[in-house]
């Protein structure tokens, strides 16, 4: 590969100058001589780690084998299972947030400032910004983003809408995605609170009826 080859590439990607220059440097970089003597001593190293990364998807397979078991043992497990495209994992991180206690929460605006799904307003005088919350729980907020994608790759479903209107309004991507994940658990939150599984066709008959026009009495 050329630095003529490597330009075009990156340059047609809207990458950072210093992106490009360390993509370049990689590309460019002239690969090791191969030295015969050598040969057994790394073909030993990488049998080793083709060893252990064979040994460790085993045992996650034996995880979530157990993490499937337990999910499906807990009470409230039908609520977060209705969802789309939630898998044990999801499930398994959605019942540790909520909890058992019906009562833990004031509300879901709650929830959802705890776990990220919600910005913050900064305003000094005539000044004012809406920025992405730093202070939460950065694990949750990654369970409810990477549930929002998962979710508007769902043909039919409100998400895939959502997304593709504020995406064409000018939203940008993870942006975007943090608004339909503040919604999921606005949804999530009531399914939970009322001991309820998901019904997408319920959800979409009411909102419907909202976006029709009120009429004045």
């Amino acid at each position: 590969m050329t630095r003529q080859q490597v330009d075009p590439w990156s340059k047609g990607r809207s990458l950072r100058s210093t992106t490009r220059q360390r993509i370049a440097d990689a590309a460019l970089f002239p690969s090791p001589t191969c030295i015969a003597s050598r040969n057994a001593a790394h073909a030993a190293e990488v049998k080793h780690r083709v060893t252990l990364i064979r040994e460790l998807n085993q045992r996650l397979t034996e995880v979530e084998k157990v993490l499937s078991e337990l999910v499906n043992q807990h009470p409230d497990a039908f609520i977060f299972q209705s969802l789309p495209r939630c898998g044990a994992n999801t499930v398994a991180a959605m019942l540790a947030a909520f909890g058992d206690d019906r009562e833990r929460w004031n509300s879901h605006e709650e929830a959802a400032a705890r776990w990220g799904a919600v910005p913050i307003t900064i305003q000094s005088g005539k000044h004012r910004s809406v920025q992405r919350r730093l202070a939460c729980d950065h694990t949750l907020r990654q369970v409810w983003t990477w549930f929002a994608f998962n979710t508007v790759q769902v043909e039919g479903c409100w998400a895939r809408e959502d997304y593709q209107a504020k995406r064409k309004a000018g939203g940008e991507h993870f942006t975007v995605l943090r608004c339909i994940a503040d919604r999921w658990i606005k949804i999530t939150y009531r399914c939970w609170y009322d001991r309820k599984p998901y019904d997408e066709a319920f959800h979409q008959k009411n909102r419907a009826a909202r976006a029709k026009p009120k009429v004045q009495t």
